[in-house]
């Protein structure tokens, strides 16, 4: 048994198997690879988060901050009405344009998905055009339209429809809710029609088979279908507009201040770092669990459809 294995050992044409085990040179390169975002995600996201947790302790003394532990800052914002009720209004216009925008977006990209038979790419990029001209450029001209002089009250005084420029289409939330609204509902379109487009034309074909009509079918077929894109375009329209700044500078009143704008305040003009901190976190602390429910929620929803 002896000479018999040692002949097969060394019969010609045979190498010797290379012992198993991982290229310690493969293994510092993918240890690389995984390390360079990782590093980045704690320089970029991690470090200022932390920083602004540790500032937003610090006080204030004749409009200089010190290191040192303070609650303070937290009590102003939930105890002072101006940063309370601004939070409360930032949460309102997310809600507000995020239902606008799933009202309009939805139609528009059910409309490019199902009956666009030509070319639908094309049509889903032609209404993406708006988003190539810059967000600032686009908020001003809506100032310009809206205001006393603007096409709608230029349109209404020759009309005979009003004697005079009507005051709440501008500096009022309802400026700021339609120029976030219409800045959004590219963004909603952009979410929902690949999932629409997704949708095999098969199991709506077998809906109409079983006599189910097209109001039936859209509501137990292609809106299960969709709901994805449905969460990733509110979930994305809610979080932004939540915290935009340009539109309620440019259109909004004192009576459509939003958190962002009080952010700002504080931290160019009040020179107060540590309530400014205070104030992002807490917008944080508020979309962060809605953020995470509604990425937990597709997830769920894309494993039960086998995507």
């Amino acid at each position: 048994m002896t000479v018999l294995a040692a002949a097969s050992k060394s019969r010609p044409g045979q190498s010797e198997q290379p012992a198993r085990g991982v290229d310690p040179a493969r293994r510092r390169r993918f240890a690389l690879l995984l390390g360079l975002p990782v590093v980045w995600w704690i320089l970029v996201l991690g470090v200022p988060y932390i920083l602004m947790i540790v500032i937003s302790f610090w006080p204030v003394t004749f409009l200089n901050m010190r290191p040192g532990f303070t609650l303070t800052n937290w009590e102003t914002v939930f105890t002072v009405p101006l940063y309370w009720q601004a939070l409360l209004r930032s949460i309102k216009v997310g809600l507000i344009v995020t239902v606008i925008a799933l009202v309009i977006g939805y139609p528009v990209a059910y409309f490019i998905a199902t009956r666009v038979k030509r070319r639908p790419t094309l049509y889903y990029v032609l209404f993406q055009i708006p988003l190539w001209v810059s967000y600032l450029i686009r908020a001003y001209a809506w100032r310009v339209i809206l205001g006393d002089n603007g096409v709608i009250n230029q349109a209404l005084m020759a009309t005979g429809i009003t004697s005079q420029p009507v005051k709440w289409l501008l500096f009022t939330q309802f400026s700021v809710v339609l120029v976030i609204t219409t800045m959004f509902i590219p963004f909603m379109v952009m979410s929902i029609y690949p999932s629409l487009a997704a949708i095999p034309p098969s199991l709506r074909e077998a809906a109409k088979d079983l006599h189910a009509g097209r109001f039936r079918t859209l509501l137990k077929v292609t809106l299960p279908l969709s709901l994805p894109g449905v969460i990733v375009g509110c979930t994305y329209s809610l979080a932004i507009s939540f915290g935009d700044f340009i539109a309620p500078t440019l259109v909004g009143g004192p009576r459509s201040t939003m958190m962002t704008q009080l952010i700002f305040n504080n931290i160019g003009v009040a020179y107060d770092w540590p309530l400014a901190a205070a104030l992002g976190l807490t917008m944080f602390i508020v979309i962060l669990p809605l953020v995470m429910a509604s990425s937990r929620f597709e997830g769920n929803e894309r494993l039960l459809m086998g995507r």
